[in-house]
């Protein structure tokens, strides 16, 4: 919809307001802007001057501006009361305001509920509202979800943690258990021998040969020694009889 001027019926703002819209319709818009403001200082009880800064301000882009003079111009006559709304609402609808937007819009509608520009955007803005509910929404419903996955996956590491925590501690249990059933034969690493008391394992067959050598010849001698102690004693015996 194209963003009407409002013919300035008084005739002290004429000349200042004429001036503006000379410039706003060759596209000229900061010269415009300069005009109303002029017009504003001279006048700053007319709505229309400020309806027209708006407009001015609207097409350099200047929305949060624009949304302001629009509010200053309501409260004239109906006709440009209700192009004040739809405007403040096309000027909320740019910066994100789309819940001030649609109150603007149904307020221009009050005034002039015929205006087809105003009930298609009123449409459109409900219909972008309700998109970004519902992907609000949705975004929340997926963080939550996500949240839910990272907890449970928390919670499998931490069992499987333990688990695997009570398995070594088991496995230790039992290796503790076998060496106790089955103990090293010297703890310090250590082998203890008994060299005075040697087993007849660790002699090899010549040692035992010799030792059995040197056995019988003491068992000779221990013989004839008791065949000479026997004699002497019976010619003692002979000698003392």
């Amino acid at each position: 919809m194209t963003i009407p001027l409002m013919l300035v019926l008084s005739l002290l703002i004429f000349d200042q307001t004429t001036k503006g819209n000379e410039y706003y319709n060759s596209q000229q818009y900061p010269e415009a802007l300069s005009a109303y403001e002029e017009a504003e200082v001279e006048h700053p009880e007319a709505p229309e001057v400020h309806y027209n800064k708006g407009n001015a301000l609207y097409r350099q882009d200047m929305f949060n501006e624009a949304a302001a003079s629009y509010q200053q111009a309501i409260g004239g006559d109906d006709p440009l009361d209700a192009q004040a709304y739809y405007n403040l609402g096309n000027s909320l609808y740019r910066t994100g305001q789309l819940e001030p937007a649609i109150d603007a819009y149904k307020r221009a509608l009050t005034i002039a509920p015929d205006d087809q520009d105003t009930k298609y955007n009123l449409e459109y803005v409900q219909r972008q509202m309700q998109e970004q509910e519902q992907k609000s929404d949705d975004s929340q419903d997926q963080n939550q979800d996500e949240q839910q996955d990272q907890e449970d996956q928390q919670d499998e590491q931490q069992d499987q943690s333990q688990d695997d925590q009570e398995q070594s501690d088991e496995s230790q249990d039992q290796q503790g258990d076998q060496e106790e059933e089955n103990p090293q034969d010297s703890e310090s690493g250590e082998q203890y021998s008994d060299n005075q008391n040697p087993q007849p394992g660790d002699m090899s067959k010549e040692e035992a040969e010799r030792l059995l050598n040197a056995f019988n010849q003491d068992e000779q001698e221990i013989q004839k020694d008791l065949r000479k102690q026997a004699q002497t004693k019976q010619r003692n015996l002979k000698k003392d009889w």
